[in-house]
């Protein structure tokens, strides 16, 4: 698929994806970039109940030792590493700024790794409006910068729908529909791929015919990614940071030759020929209580 043929199905995901989008919880918004505060720990609190912690392998928070030490500067996180982002902004600019921040997250890898959730948490919304402040990623290395933040889904389909099951109403993830996955099913079996959205929209889970939890390891063309912005709640922010992105870039660098994925449009339409396909998510609906998705149709004029 070209570049200049997936901006207009962008278009058309924009103009349809209105109504396509279940509607989220509300959320507290990103605090601003040089007037407000830090966000508090009350509030903070909040935005950290809506990323269930999952008690897997892939999401421990315990520090290794060979970490114990001192960080190199103030903790990741931290209201002191945030107040020098800040500081950075102030006197060299956004993009200064958010190069900061990402040179001391790929420094720290391991660190990031075992944040506790109110740290990552203030971390996230930092990059978040740094992002929004330049109007999207302006370049791949950027774009490809989602991948560091990606986390907090289960590591295989059983769990995800036990954690649905067991949360509370605001706080669950969303089961995407089909036409909302198309971008996830690429490959023969991609039609069963499964996408998951976090109860605040930015973070997304994958998982494949057998419910394993794609990555960027095992499958960086169907892996879920971080969205800078809540596709439910800001549709047009989204596309300019998340989609168009992907338009141009791909997942990653290793996957950025558009060769390499399928139209989303055909994706949706060979789910809807694939009958064990469409008994595979209605079975999935089914167990998640039976959530419905209101799609609706274009009328001809």
């Amino acid at each position: 698929m070209s570049t200049q043929s997936f901006r207009r199905l962008t278009l058309l995901l924009l103009l349809a994806g209105v109504t396509a989008y279940p509607q989220s919880q509300p959320i507290i918004a990103v605090d601003s970039l040089l007037e407000a505060d830090l966000v508090s720990d009350q509030s903070s609190a909040v935005r950290l109940a809506r990323i269930p912690d999952v008690a897997t392998e892939s999401t421990s928070r315990s520090i290794p030792a060979t970490l114990a030490g001192p960080a190199p500067g103030p903790a990741l996180g931290s209201k002191e590493h945030l107040g020098l982002i800040r500081e950075v902004q102030r006197s060299k600019g956004t993009r200064a700024a958010l190069r900061k921040i990402m040179s001391d997250i790929r420094n720290q890898k391991a660190r990031l790794e075992a944040l506790e959730e109110l740290a990552f948490q203030r971390l996230c919304n930092r990059i978040n409006a740094l992002i929004e402040r330049q109007v999207g990623p302006r370049t791949a290395e950027e774009h490809y910068f989602r991948n560091y933040l990606n986390r907090g889904a289960p590591r295989t389909l059983e769990e995800m729908v036990a954690l649905i099951n067991a949360s509370p109403p605001g706080l669950k993830w969303k089961l995407q529909s089909p036409q909302q996955a198309a971008f996830h099913m690429q490959g023969p079996d991609g039609v069963y791929n499964v996408k998951f959205v976090s109860s605040d929209g930015h973070f997304e889970a994958v998982y494949d015919k057998d419910g394993i939890l794609l990555t960027e390891a095992n499958d960086p063309i169907n892996m879920g990614t971080y969205n800078y912005a809540d596709p439910a709640r800001e549709l047009f922010k989204h596309v300019l940071y998340d989609v168009s992105p992907f338009g141009d870039w791909g997942n990653s660098a290793a996957t950025s030759n558009f060769e390499l994925y399928d139209d989303g449009m055909e994706n949706a339409l060979r789910f809807r020929e694939d009958p064990q396909a469409k008994a595979a998510y209605g079975a999935l609906l089914r167990r998640l209580g039976g959530e419905r998705f209101r799609l609706v149709a274009r009328k001809r004029r």
